[in-house]
């Protein structure tokens, strides 16, 4: 029947979300992102949640840029030796 399959559905979706939200408030009150036992709304523990996605994420995109200019610099520093050695050696085309 059409209620018996809803219900089964419901109880398939919001147990899960249920225990996913509880465990993020146990780890963000570990954090210090909430204080020992004050009551919070879902909105407060998906915006926590949310922000340390694109918080992480743009660390990770930050790191990337780094490593890319690291790169950039040591061949650019690569090319200006070679071309201060062949400046030295009289070469220079």
């Amino acid at each position: 029947r059409v209620s018996s399959m809803l219900s089964f559905l419901l109880f398939a979706v919001l147990v899960p979300t249920g225990i996913f939200l509880r465990i993020l408030c146990k780890k963000y009150t570990e954090e210090g992102l909430l204080k020992e036992g004050e009551i919070t709304d879902i909105k407060t523990l998906l915006t926590i949640f949310i922000n340390k996605k694109k918080a992480s994420a743009t660390a990770e995109t930050l790191e990337k840029n780094d490593d890319a200019s690291a790169l950039e610099n040591k061949e650019n520093h690569a090319e200006d030796s070679a071309e201060s050695e062949e400046t030295e050696n009289g070469t220079n085309y």
